[in-house]
């Protein structure tokens, strides 16, 4: 795999430095925008890699010229949302960066959300990852998810918390907008890179609170996010890989259960496509089910 690196210079002092990853793919009006909000940052001290992962469709060419003083990352494969932030993830290591805020590209950030979030991390010793009210950028007033969710293993199936009063029930941070102490990536590494799509933030979380880290939100803070800029609820792509990724993480998790739930969730996301005389998407369910158990790392990204 070939990488190509528009470096740009950085400053010797770090202490602080918030290292800031904002993967793209396909969606640089997306990610300029983005881009645009994190420039009204009231944290100074952080810097902001952009890693592109193959688009091919000239996002990379865009960004460089829209933001020519963030550095950008351009992968030749589409690495997924896990490989992706990857790259990111280390640029920002070799910076000597005290936190990663690992940030969805179609989402915008408010001044102080960043300062929030670390002054969260900051107050707790035993902080593994903090997430932030995330709200819907066509109506702000609706909460898409305070900071993560919870998930229900037996049925698998899991559900972003809206209410305050849940906020201390959650089982993990949406990947959307996570902010990550350094020392915890150096103690039990990233995001798993078996997962291409959906999951990984969960299996993370997981990972994080079975070291014994904890997972907190910063109330005070807040991002705005496009779900409409997200995989298609009906796509290909999102029947398959939520249902590997659910797989994965049950079998990796819940190994003693993991074929019960698994089964559970099958017969419940072919109902429809039964009725509706769709075997290919049948086929699909069945082949992503496969895939998951057996750790395979099939890519459909390419079909639309």
């Amino acid at each position: 795999m070939q990488l190509h690196l528009h470096k740009m210079n950085l400053p010797d002092k770090t202490d602080g430095l918030v290292g800031i990853v904002v993967l793209n793919y396909r969606g640089a009006t997306k990610t300029l925008a983005c881009l645009e909000s994190l420039a009204k940052l009231d944290y100074q001290n952080h810097r902001i890699v952009v890693v592109d992962n193959a688009s091919l469709d000239g996002s990379a060419e865009q960004i460089a010229q829209g933001s020519p003083g963030v550095e950008l990352i351009q992968s030749d494969q589409n690495l997924g949302y896990a490989g992706g932030n990857a790259l990111g993830v280390r640029r920002c290591l070799e910076w000597g960066a005290v936190y990663v805020w690992v940030l969805n590209n179609d989402t915008q950030v408010m001044p102080t959300t960043l300062s929030a979030m670390v002054r969260e991390a900051q107050l707790h010793p035993k902080t593994g990852a903090v997430g932030c009210v995330i709200r819907d950028e066509q109506d702000p007033s609706r909460v898409l998810a305070m900071g993560g969710g919870r998930l229900f293993p037996l049925i698998a199936r899991a559900w972003h918390v809206t209410k305050l009063e849940d906020v201390n029930k959650l089982d993990f941070l949406t990947g959307a907008s996570i902010l990550i102490p350094t020392p915890v990536i150096q103690a039990i590494g990233f995001i798993s890179e078996d997962y291409f799509l959906y999951w990984e933030d969960v299996d993370y979380c997981y990972r994080l609170r079975e070291h014994g880290y904890e997972l907190h939100v910063a109330l005070d803070a807040s991002i705005l996010h496009d779900e409409s800029s997200s995989i298609g609820r009906a796509s290909q792509l999102r029947y398959y890989y939520s249902t590997r990724s659910m797989v994965k993480f049950l079998y990796t998790h819940y190994r003693q259960s993991w074929v019960l739930s698994a089964g559970f969730w099958y017969c419940w996301r072919v109902i429809k496509p039964i009725f509706e005389f769709d075997f290919k998407l049948c086929h699909l369910f069945a082949k992503a089910l496969f895939d998951g158990a057996k750790n395979r790392r099939n890519k459909l990204y390419a079909q639309k």
